[in-house]
């Protein structure tokens, strides 16, 4: 995925970059964040890349699966969670697969104690050349990251 640069999680001013990726699967380690983190990404808007598609909302990334591991208890936390609104469009399913959109900038969860983040990943866009200018690159991978 396109991520804004080589820490897409964040926190304040506190980021956190991917400690391992597997594919669209992105892992973070992160300390307790009782505010949550934020996701952030590139984004940008379906119909403005391809005027006949009528999707006028900005895009982030497809967001398939989050799970968090702290200590023995995993969470993996439902896309479709009311939990997941500041920066998250609405739930998306194809049958039983569900999928979630951010907007390029969304709120995770709070998180209690050092944690282990699994973040998979579905589509991306092409987003537009003037935000990739801007964008800081990973060397070897895509760029991804988290904001505490």
């Amino acid at each position: 995925p396109e991520f804004t640069s080589g820490r897409p999680m964040d926190h304040g001013a506190r980021r956190f970059a991917p400690v391992a990726r597997d594919g669209r699967r992105f892992t973070f380690v992160v300390p307790a964040l009782p505010g949550g983190a934020r996701l952030r990404s590139r984004r940008a808007v379906p119909a403005a890349l391809c005027p006949w598609r009528e999707d006028r909302r900005r895009l982030g990334v497809m967001v398939r699966r989050i799970v968090l591991r702290c200590g023995e208890n995993v969470v993996e936390v439902a896309l479709d969670a009311p939990s997941l609104s500041d920066g998250w469009w609405a739930a998306e399913h194809d049958g039983a697969t569900l999928w979630r959109w951010t907007d390029g900038d969304a709120a995770l969860p709070p998180i209690d104690g050092t944690t282990i983040v699994e973040l998979s990943i579905g589509d991306t866009l092409a987003y537009p050349l003037a935000e990739q200018q801007l964008a800081t690159p990973v060397p070897g991978a895509a760029r991804a990251g988290l904001a505490a």
